[in-house]
């Protein structure tokens, strides 16, 4: 790698190796939580200084795992990956090869989420304290926030060009771009045309094999995120009818794309804009509204605390207290979202039948067993140990 030269003022860590050609070697069973996050900062401060630099995607990682089991990573998925690493050494743990996070379809809140749920949260919140637990989540997640320093880099990646080259090379991808929406019912434009932005998304993350190299949103379509779609669908297919601020929609739709003229007719400005200031207003109350029940909630939670038993003179949460509450909550499960908010939570099909557990998000699926059916919740709320200020047991 004698191509990059090191800027002289700043710090590289251990990665200082590859201006050097020297192979990058990691033991996870030396790596703590002070070294690991040397080698962040040096590794961030690399992507800062040549990240535009194609000898980048030729250096790779060798991470070994007890002397026996390795891996090689990529520069980027070796920064996520010891971004989320530092947060299982902070809490006493061993990087174990379960702990690699790899994701093919692209790196999302939901994906990281699910990692911190599944290898810190469950395993560390009967002997870590909450706080610590928060603090720790907290440092990681601004560590991963480094992404944010290079948001005018990927912003200079987006272009009309690959919209043309795909159009060019695509015919379905060129019919989908320059359809005409005029021919179909107003209040069907907005399906037909979330019809095709849907297999629009499929051509781009298939615009390898297309055009031979990858469109520049591929990553948003690939993760289904970055994006959105309401406005993707405004942007390359059709605008569609607007609301006319009464309830209904305007009489006519807005048949053309931004990406195709937009609002180029007196009418069309007129129908987007008409409802702008009621839809602005409907937004201030909303935000007020979730910021004052925001408020409340963490008025109302800020003094709850677990069941605690002394150990070696130390109060440290009873993973085994049960409050025997039979006072519960009727929950009706009727969707895999309302699934997801009662994961790991204990309920029951009859009052006085047998408890069961949902399990971690990793069992949300199609075939749990209460999808669709409406179980007794046990809840804080009817918590019996807690209701006598000792605190919330654990089930």
């Amino acid at each position: 790698m004698t191509q990059l030269q090191p800027v002289k003022t700043t710090d590289y860590s251990i990665f200082s190796r590859i201006f050097t050609g020297e192979e990058l070697v990691f033991h996870t069973d030396q790596l703590n939580r002070n070294n690991i996050i040397e080698y962040i900062h040096g590794l961030m401060n690399i992507f800062r200084d040549f990240i535009e630099r194609k000898e980048l995607e030729t250096v790779y990682t060798k991470i070994i795992f007890n002397d026996e089991l390795y891996i090689e990573l990529a520069l980027n998925d070796t920064l996520i990956n010891f971004s989320l690493w530092s947060m299982i050494l902070r809490s006493g743990n061993k990087v174990l090869p379960k702990h690699i996070f790899f994701q093919e379809k692209g790196i999302t809140n939901k994906e990281i989420k699910l990692y911190i749920d599944k290898y810190f949260i469950v395993p560390n919140r009967s002997r870590l304290d909450f706080f610590d637990m928060n603090n720790i989540i907290y440092e990681t997640l601004r560590i991963l926030m480094f992404v944010d320093d290079f948001a005018l880099y990927f912003n200079n990646s987006l272009n009309i060009e690959d919209f043309i080259e795909m159009s060019l090379r695509s015919e379905e991808f060129n019919e989908i771009l320059t359809m005409d929406y005029s021919k179909f019912p107003v209040d069907t434009v907005k399906e037909e045309s979330m019809k095709k932005i849907n297999r629009l998304f499929e051509l781009i993350i298939d615009s390898e094999n297309i055009m031979g190299r990858e469109h520049c949103i591929t990553d948003m379509c690939r993760a289904k995120e970055g994006i959105n779609m309401k406005q993707a669908r405004e942007a390359f297919t059709a605008i569609g009818p607007k609301p006319n601020g009464e309830g209904t929609l305007f009489p006519y739709s807005i048949d053309t794309s931004y990406l195709r003229g937009g609002l180029n007719t007196i009418e069309y400005m007129v129908c987007a804009s008409s409802v702008a200031r009621q839809a602005q207003i409907i937004c201030k109350k909303a935000t007020a509204d979730s910021g004052s029940f925001g408020r409340i909630l963490n008025l109302n939670s800020m003094e709850s605390k677990l069941y605690t038993k002394l150990e070696n003179g130390v109060s440290v949460p009873d993973p085994d207290y049960d409050c025997g509450t039979r006072n519960y909550i009727l929950f009706k499960v009727d969707s895999i979202e309302k699934l997801k908010m009662i994961a790991d939570r204990y309920y029951r099909f009859d009052p006085k039948g047998m408890e069961f557990c949902t399990g971690d998000f990793t069992m949300m699926r199609e075939n749990h067993a209460v999808l669709g059916k409406t179980i007794y919740l046990r809840s804080p709320m009817t918590c019996s140990s807690a209701a006598k200020g000792l605190g919330i047991c654990r089930k």
